[in-house]
C-alpha cells in the first residue's frame, strides 16, 4: 500500500493560519497564532505508525462501524535533544493512559503499553477496537463513499512551559493490514488511509484547555450491485409498463385506470422499502430521487388517461405517447451518465473523498 500524505506540521499550520484569516476579517491583523504546543517544554517529537487491522461491519443504519486498529509511537533521539530517557518515559505513561476515543460507542481496547527498554527511546503501543459513530454522507446512496475515523483525544493539555508530544506520521510504516476482509460482498476494499494531528476547540473545556487530537480515516466505496439489481432495475421496468396504457383502448375506463393505479401502488410499495435502508435522514438519497422521479412518470400517465377518458387531451394520443417515451429515455440516459461520472471520480488516484459537512473536500490521497 503507497501512502501520499502531507506533513504533519504543515497541517496544523494550515489549521492555525485558518484560524487568523478568520480573526483578521475582525481584527485587521495579519498575524496569526502559533501551535499550541510551540511553547511546550520539553516537546518530545514522536513518530507514529499505525494499522488498520480489521474492518467487521459498517452500517448505515445506525451509522456507525466497528474495527480494529493498531497504533505503535516511538520518542526517539532523546540524549541529543539533550532530553532525559526517565522523564520521557514517565511522560508517556501519563500522556496514553488519558487519551479518550471522541467517537466510540463501544469500546474493547487493551491497556496501552509503555516500553523504555532500548536505549535513548521510549515506545507506546495501543490497540483500539470497538464500535464507532460516524455521520455518513448519503446523497449519492447507493453509489456512495464513506470516510470511517477514529478520534483520539489525548487527556494532556498544551501549556506553556509543560512537557508535550509533538505527533509525526511515519508514512512507510502505516498501513491498511486488513489480512481477512468479509464486507468484500458489500464494500470496495479500504484505502487512503490518513493520520492527521490537529488541536480541541478551547471553548469546549471550562478552563480553556487545548488537547492534542488525533484522527485516523480511511475511505470506502460501497458495490451498489445490489440496489441496482432489485430495486432500480425493476422500478424502470415498472414506470416503462406505464407505456402500455396509452394504447387502452379510451373508452376501457376500467382497464386504463386499473393498470394505472396498480403501476402507482407498486411505485408507493418501493419506495417504502428504499425508506428502510437509510436512516431518517433530512435529505433524499440519490436511490430516493430516483424513484421519485419513476414515481412523477408514473402519475403523469395517470393524468394523461383521466384527460384521455374525458376527451380533453391538447393534441392526438400518439403524439403524446412519444412524448413520454422520449421524456422517459432521455431521464434514465441522464440518470446513467451522472452514476459513471461519480464512479469513475472514485477510481481517479486524485479524487479528495467524500465532502465535509461545510461542503469543503478532506486533503485526502487515497493509496
Amino acid at each position: 500500500v503507497t501512502l501520499e500524505c502531507v506533513p504533519m506540521r504543515s497541517i496544523l499550520r494550515s489549521t492555525y493560519e485558518a484560524v487568523a484569516d478568520a480573526s483578521d476579517d475582525e481584527s485587521d491583523e495579519d498575524v496569526g497564532p502559533d501551535p499550541p504546543d510551540d511553547h511546550c517544554n520539553p516537546l518530545y517529537d514522536m513518530t507514529l505508525r499505525v494499522n488498520w487491522d480489521k474492518l467487521f461491519e459498517v452500517d448505515q443504519i445506525k451509522q456507525i462501524w466497528k474495527g480494529q486498529v493498531f497504533m505503535e509511537g516511538t520518542i526517539s533521539g532523546i540524549a541529543a535533544k539533550g532530553q532525559k530517557k526517565e522523564e520521557a518515559a514517565e511522560f508517556l505513561k501519563k500522556f496514553v493512559k488519558r487519551l479518550d476515543l471522541l467517537n466510540a460507542t463501544e469500546v474493547n481496547s487493551d491497556e496501552p503499553q509503555v516500553q523504555d527498554n532500548k536505549p535513548d527511546e521510549v515506545r507506546f503501543t495501543l490497540k483500539v477496537k470497538g464500535e464507532f459513530s460516524e455521520n455518513m454522507e448519503l446523497q449519492r446512496f447507493p453509489f456512495d463513499a464513506q470516510r470511517l475515523s477514529i478520534f483520539v483525544r489525548f487527556g494532556v493539555p498544551c501549556k506553556k512551559g509543560a512537557p508535550q508530544v509533538r505527533l509525526e506520521n511515519d508514512v512507510r510504516g502505516s498501513k491498511i493490514a486488513l489480512h481477512s476482509y468479509a464486507l468484500g460482498n458489500i464494500w470496495h476494499f479500504p484505502k487512503g488511509l490518513r493520520v492527521d494531528t490537529t488541536f480541541s476547540n478551547p471553548e469546549d473545556n471550562k478552563n480553556g484547555d487545548i488537547f492534542p487530537i488525533l484522527k485516523i480515516s480511511i475511505f470506502v466505496v460501497r458495490k451498489p450491485g445490489y440496489y441496482v439489481c432489485n430495486i432500480m432495475f425493476p422500478m424502470a421496468c415498472i414506470t416503462a409498463l406505464a407505456i402500455v396504457t396509452f394504447f387502452i383502448p379510451a373508452t376501457d375506463i376500467a382497464g386504463r385506470s386499473g393498470s394505472s393505479l396498480t403501476l402507482v401502488l407498486t411505485v408507493v410499495a418501493y419506495k417504502y422499502i428504499v425508506s428502510q435502508m437509510v436512516p431518517s435522514i433530512g435529505y433524499n438519497t440519490l436511490l430516493d430521487w430516483y424513484i421519485l422521479w419513476c414515481w412523477g412518470f408514473v402519475l403523469l400517465a395517470v393524468v394523461e388517461n383521466c384527460m384521455a377518458v374525458a376527451d380533453c387531451l391538447p393534441a392526438s394520443e400518439k403524439v403524446i405517447s412519444g412524448g413520454y417515451i422520449l421524456m422517459l429515455l432521455v431521464f434514465n440516459l441522464v440518470f446513467v451518465i451522472y452514476v459513471l461520472f461519480i464512479t469513475c471520480r472514485y477510481k481517479d488516484p486524485k479524487y479528495e473523498g467524500p465532502d465535509d459537512d461545510d461542503g469543503k473536500s478532506d486533503d485526502y490521497s487515497l493509496c
